[in-house]
């Protein structure tokens, strides 16, 4: 499915490159329309976790999630892209899930745990743009570590991750 959504694109970006916008006439904004449903259905298939995938993986979360969002995490070193995980918090940790790539997905298991932090090692947390102009949030470990997250919808949900996190904003 997500090699069709990836040739359909492609070929919907040649069609909106390549031919004259004459030969479309008024259907010209309903293909520009479609041509970015595409690419959003590609990305949801790519990257989106769901909280009903990680219920597949750990049925014992039904219950105990506190908080949860869809962000990314950069990496440490800038090295490699950012990762696309949906952040899960409960009681004690952070679970981090990132979506399994299409070949290794099952029907039971379309995600799998990458990382997990306990709450008692979370220093702070700051708000800002940790990316560019991307804005975000920062867990602080220590006086040297520290992990950035990058959240759209960060901004209207401070409140509620704080008290996930049990500490001040």
């Amino acid at each position: 499915m997500e090699t069709l959504f990836k040739i359909l694109l492609l070929g919907m970006v040649l069609v909106l490159t390549f031919v004259p916008n004459s030969v479309f006439g008024v259907l010209f904004p309903l293909v520009i329309v479609l041509t970015l449903l595409f690419l959003y259905g590609y990305w949801y298939m790519t990257y989106f976790v769901r909280l009903e995938d990680i219920y597949k993986v750990k049925p014992e979360l039904k219950d105990k999630i506190k908080f949860n969002i869809f962000c990314g995490k950069l990496p440490i070193d800038n090295s490699n892209d950012i990762i696309r995980i949906q952040m899960v918090i409960t009681e004690k940790e952070i679970l981090f899930f990132q979506r399994k790539k299409s070949r290794d997905r099952t029907p039971d298991s379309s995600c799998k745990e990458i990382m997990k932090i306990d709450l008692d090692s979370i220093n702070g947390i700051e708000f800002k743009k940790v990316a560019g102009a991307r804005y975000g949030f920062v867990l602080f470990f220590d006086e040297t570590q520290e992990v950035k997250f990058m959240s759209s919808r960060i901004k209207k949900k401070k409140k509620e991750l704080c008290e996930a996190l049990k500490l001040n904003e």
